[in-house]
Order: structure tokens, then C-alpha cells, then sequence
């Protein structure tokens, strides 16, 4: 039997465009990264520069400070373009790509889905393997094993889980700092219990 890439199978599944919007709209209106943050992570952008953009951004958004030439300053320090010009230009460009941040919950949406399907590939190509017994600990699984580790593979994509290994603290970190500050602020705990005050 012909042997399939999975990288070739996972290599189409991204939305370049969905990926320089998302940017795009946070440096366009570094406001709209709060809703970013509560649905899209580093890991759900295929292209590497756009994940270490994003991480930076969610450094950036730590301090409370994102703006473009933050970024630019950071992207630099971390070498994430091969010329300084060239991460000046293309930041510069993400922030040309879209007219506006209105749609920022849709572009973060196409992110995820894709994500979601190459995660889903990816796995499935694990289930593959262990279903043919490639690899170190698989020849002796039977059919029972196979299945409950199949089941616990799909349940963490659904869970919203990584299957590749634990979380960067710092991604956790942000979004615990943004809801103890909501928690805390009282303007905003009362809004929340009482809507229209």
C-alpha cells in the first residue's frame, strides 16, 4: 500500500487570508485582542511567523501595550523575519489587510475550524499507526486498548485540547490575569449582575 504524507494531508487545510485578518484586525484595533484571546491560540495558526506574531502580541497584551511598532520591536528581537525590513513591511501589511475589526469573531472562527480539521487529521493519522502497529508500544495493543485510545484522542480535540502536550503556562496565565481583573473590577461585577445599570 502507497504511503500517504501527513503533512501533505494537512497542508491545505489552513486560511492564509483568515490568519492576516485575525493579525490584521488586532493591529488595526488592539482593543478587539481581549476577544481574540478567549477563542484563538498560538498553535492555530499554520504559518510559524503568524504564531510568533501572536505570541507576541499576547506578550504584548500582558503589559497592556500592543501596537504595532511593539510588535515590530519584539518580532525583531526574536528574529521571526529574516531581514528587519521584512517584518517591518509585512506588519505593515497585516495592517493594511482589512478595512476594519468588526469582523474579527468570524476570521478567529476560520482559524479555529481549520485548526480543528488538521488536529483532526493529525490524529487520525496516530490512530493509523497505532491501528497498524507502527511504533514502539503499539504491536501489542488489541482491539479494545486501540479503541479507548482512539475514543481519548477525539475526546481532547472535542475538549478543546492539544494532543501534542501540555500548555504554554503563559498562554493560561493571560487569560486568568484578564478574568480575575473583570472579577475585581466592581464597575464590571455589577454590570454583570445587574444588566442595564
Amino acid at each position: 500500500m502507497a504511503e500517504v504524507n501527513s503533512t501533505v494531508r494537512t497542508s491545505k487545510i489552513y486560511s492564509f487570508e483568515a490568519e492576516q485578518a485575525v493579525l490584521g484586525c488586532i493591529l488595526l484595533d488592539p482593543t478587539c485582542f481581549s476577544t481574540v484571546a478567549t477563542s484563538v491560540r498560538p498553535e492555530f495558526f499554520y504559518y510559524e511567523q503568524h504564531r510568533e506574531i501572536y505570541s507576541v502580541m499576547q506578550e504584548l497584551d500582558a503589559t497592556g501595550k500592543i501596537d504595532i511598532l511593539m510588535v515590530l520591536e519584539e518580532i525583531r528581537k526574536k528574529r521571526v523575519f529574516d531581514t528587519e525590513d521584512g517584518g517591518k513591511q509585512y506588519l505593515f501589511q497585516l495592517s493594511e489587510s482589512v478595512p476594519s475589526a468588526a469582523n474579527v469573531e468570524t476570521y478567529c472562527r476560520i482559524l479555529k475550524d481549520k485548526f480543528y480539521t488538521r488536529t483532526l487529521v493529525d490524529v487520525s493519522n496516530e490512530i493509523i499507526d497505532l491501528a497498524e502497529g507502527a511504533g514502539p508500544d503499539t504491536e501489542n495493543l488489541d482491539a479494545d486498548q486501540l479503541l479507548d485510545t482512539a475514543e481519548q484522542k477525539i475526546y481532547a480535540i472535542r475538549q478543546g485540547k492539544s494532543t501534542k502536550g501540555p500548555s504554554l503556562i503563559s498562554s493560561v496565565i493571560v487569560n486568568v490575569v484578564d478574568t480575575l481583573h473583570k472579577l475585581g473590577d466592581p464597575e464590571q461585577a455589577a454590570s454583570d449582575r445587574f444588566p442595564g445599570f
